[in-house]
């Protein structure tokens, strides 16, 4: 039997409240990073390392400036949430968009003075990756979890060929550098498989709660049409009442039908039995 459809008004409410849940949980890391940070550039010495760290924050508050607008837009649609409501602009390019930001993270690193490129190969921004991916489980499609991994995995490499490769080439820690590289892009690469195959597993249950509720929601709604219809006519009228007569010695005797109205003066004679 061929299951039934989910692409209803309940799975896209139930995909959209998920997906807030995401951004509130990714807006809430990204704003104490970027606070981490600028109290960071505020203390620290080296005029190098403060201006990556204004840099980064730079990045980072661009960041966050596009969840603050994801999630508005989010919000505006629930609000107004129908039968044919579309994700909007910004959940739709999201997964792009939000890969972009350790990516630009690590390439000011790798070219600032102070850093160089095994800093940015090894640094805390690496991190930022899998947090994308373990926070795409929520948007409960597992093909965008598992393109969280393949776009952490190329915005990766991409820090590889653009900003590390050129300066590790011909030095002596060359092959630990490539090491490192090609472990972290293998680790992002599983990372969103794994994602999606947890993504699948929330999704079913998920589908699984909303055609329950359906159940449940025909079941009341059967039960209360047949309890309507009983109310209204299914049960019998009363019989009539009795029209039985006592005789003078006490036997009950059937009521002799009425006498039919006629012109002629002259009774009508009892019956036999009476």
């Amino acid at each position: 039997m061929k299951p039934p459809d989910i692409d209803s008004a309940a799975f896209r409410d139930a995909v959209f409240r998920s997906e807030r849940l995401r951004l509130r949980g990714l807006l809430a890391v990204l704003a104490v990073a970027l606070a981490l940070v600028l109290v960071r550039a505020a203390v620290v010495a080296d005029p190098a390392e403060r201006r990556l760290a204004l840099v980064i924050a730079g990045i980072l508050g661009a960041a966050v400036a596009f969840e603050v607008v994801a999630l508005r837009a989010l919000d505006r649609t629930l609000a107004g949430a129908g039968a044919g409501t579309r994700a909007p602009l910004p959940m739709v390019v999201g997964p792009v968009v939000e890969t972009l930001a350790p990516t630009l993270m690590l390439l000011a690193t790798a070219h600032a003075e102070n850093a160089g490129p095994l800093r940015a190969l090894a640094g805390p921004v690496v991190v930022v990756y899998f947090l994308l991916i373990m926070l795409s489980i929520l948007r409960l499609t597992p093909a965008l979890s598992l393109f969280a991994g393949v776009a952490s995995a190329a915005g990766y490499a991409a820090v590889w060929v653009l900003g590390v490769a050129p300066a590790a080439a011909g030095a002596r820690n060359a092959p630990l550098a490539t090491g490192v590289f090609a472990t972290e892009v293998v680790l992002m690469v599983i990372a969103g498989a794994l994602a999606a195959a947890v993504a699948v597993r929330v999704r079913a249950h998920v589908v699984a709660a909303l055609r329950e509720a359906e159940a449940r929601s025909s079941a009341t709604r059967a039960s209360s049409t047949s309890r309507g219809r009983s109310s209204r006519g299914c049960c019998p009228p009363p019989p009539p009442p009795s029209t039985a007569s006592t005789s003078p010695g006490g036997t009950a005797r059937p009521t002799r039908p009425a006498a039919t109205t006629s012109t002629s003066s002259t009774p009508a004679a009892a019956p036999s039995w009476w």
